[in-house]
């Protein structure tokens, strides 16, 4: 059960040039084509959980197993419904990437206390 998670980061690690090299050569404006994936991406998982009527549930409340299934089956545990997450990951390490060399507007003692939460 603990692998699936293995398994999709595997997976995105693999598919991780794919983004991350136009992203370094082609610049801002293939940030605009991450975020459209990803929001195709959490798009994808409400289609299907609409289509389907999963609701937001705790699995232990459901007594109908193939309801458990049919939802670990297409949302838990599929890859395209899971890349959204590493999508936004991919867009905000890029824009800490180039914010880099800047200095923060930030006062110092606030910034570190967004750091401790």
């Amino acid at each position: 059960m603990h692998t699936f998670l293995l398994s999709i980061d595997m997976q995105l690690f693999w598919a991780s040039p794919l983004l991350l090299f136009p992203l370094f050569f082609w610049g801002s404006w293939f940030t605009v084509v991450v975020m459209v994936l990803a929001g195709l991406t959490v798009g994808c998982a409400f289609t299907v959980a609409y289509i389907n009527g999963y609701r937001a549930f705790f699995i232990s409340m459901i007594p109908n197993m193939d309801l458990i299934f049919g939802y670990l089956r297409q949302i838990f545990f599929a890859t395209h419904v899971r890349m959204g997450a590493w999508l936004i990951g991919i867009f905000v390490g890029y824009v800490l990437f180039k914010l880099k060399d800047r200095k923060s507007p930030l006062n110092r003692v606030i910034s570190h206390c967004q750091l401790i939460n």
